[in-house]
């Protein structure tokens, strides 16, 4: 194993002062963290967000390659089989209005996604899998195998399916421009702030950093499986799952017009405006498939062999490229592989929005816009009750 450095840099922030009492406390600043605490101040409320660190977008928000997909993790042909045919085409339009969200926000460019094919299971797949995608009003074409690869500078690909509304986002760019947008809506951002405990008894809410206290009316917990260290509620219902990506030094390939997954998901990527090719996945070469890992500070040869054997074989002008960055991150998956997003069942001072399936700008913008409606109005418009944290009653 090596050290684990990632291409996108976290931004650096200055710490304010913990207030003494808010409207209502966040915690966590990934995606979900940001745009709950946006969208709640947004809507009127006092909000304070507490961040773990003395930098902003060092988790996942960072790592990932930012590929604005809408989709969950499983391909739309099998979250059919999974859920039937009505709950899927809920599922996908909720997903899809995540990323118009990230249009709208100005975070996301918009050039279209490609999900291609590596094997003849997953080349079969494309028509049925558009299928599902068009009865829930969501814009796709099929592609053959030659445009595909001419879209991709490959010989190596099946068909795909071209989603029009797809995007990508520059994670650096992402998280300052939400960081700067948090400031004029008037959040308390505090950062360097580690949460101890979180007390929701005797009719208040209260969040404990180290000997500092800020109380609020309700406290929402947003980030990933490090939840279960706060309330023992997420236990059995959030994993770790480590995520592994390389990229290759500026220039190495002219770059591509779109972000591109295959292999069902377990091969990812985009390049870069200079050229670099940005290449993720393979984590089906670990027995375990990186499930309850929790350090993303390391590299796993055996998937970095993968990445790069990938690469080499389905993108050959990276053949001879040096890698100039090899890093890992953490997603948090859901037990049930959906989101967890409202009050915590018989705690109505105690809310929750996570467990995006490494999926984030697939999903946690809509959940936090649903989340903070929800908490402002009683009413959170628009949420599959398949995501609310009231479905384990």
């Amino acid at each position: 194993m090596r050290a684990s450095t990632p291409l996108w840099t976290p931004l650096a922030v200055e710490a304010a002062p913990l207030p003494e009492r808010v409207d209502i406390t966040v915690v966590g600043d990934g995606l979900a963290g940001l745009a709950v605490a946006l969208f709640l101040a947004e809507g009127g409320a006092q909000v304070c967000l507490l961040c773990p660190g003395d930098t902003v977008g060092s988790g996942l928000i960072g790592r990932e390659p930012g590929l604005v997909f809408a989709g969950l993790a499983e391909p739309p042909d099998r979250l059919v089989l999974s859920v039937g045919e009505a709950r899927a085409a809920e599922l996908l339009r909720f997903s899809a209005a995540s990323v118009g969200l990230a249009h709208d926000l100005g975070l996301a460019r918009s050039t279209g996604g490609l999900h291609a094919a590596l094997g003849p299971d997953e080349d079969r797949s494309m028509a049925p899998a558009a299928r599902v995608l068009e009865a829930a009003g969501i814009e796709v074409e099929v592609w053959e195998a030659e445009a595909v690869n001419a879209a991709l500078g490959s010989s190596a690909f099946g068909r795909g399916r071209f989603l029009a509304g797809d995007g990508l986002v520059d994670p650096e760019v992402a998280v300052e421009t939400l960081w700067d947008r948090l400031g004029r809506a008037g959040v308390i951002r505090c950062t360097a702030r580690t949460v101890d405990e979180v007390d929701t008894s005797g009719g208040r809410a209260t969040v404990r950093c180290g000997d500092e206290l800020v109380q609020s009316e309700l406290i929402v917990l947003t980030g990933g499986f490090e939840l279960a260290r706060l309330d023992p509620w997420f236990n059995d219902k959030l994993a770790p799952v480590r995520t592994q990506l390389l990229a290759t030094a500026p220039g190495t390939l002219d770059p591509l017009p779109y972000g591109f997954s295959a292999q069902l998901g377990y091969l990812f990527g985009r390049s870069t405006p200079d050229g670099r090719l940005v290449l993720g996945g393979c984590r089906w070469a670990t027995p375990h498939l990186e499930t309850w890992e929790t350090d993303d500070t390391v590299i796993v040869d055996l998937i970095d062999d993968r990445i790069r054997a990938a690469s080499r074989r389905h993108f050959p002008p990276t053949a001879e490229a040096a890698v100039t960055h090899r890093w890992t991150g953490i997603m948090t998956f859901g037990c049930d592989a959906l989101p967890i997003v409202g009050p915590l069942p018989g705690r109505a001072r105690l809310a929750t929005c996570v467990a995006f399936n490494g999926r984030p700008w697939s999903l946690a913008l809509r959940c936090a816009r649903a989340l903070a409606d929800g908490l402002l109005t009683g009413r959170p418009e628009g949420l599959p009750a398949m995501m609310r944290s009231d479905r384990f009653l």
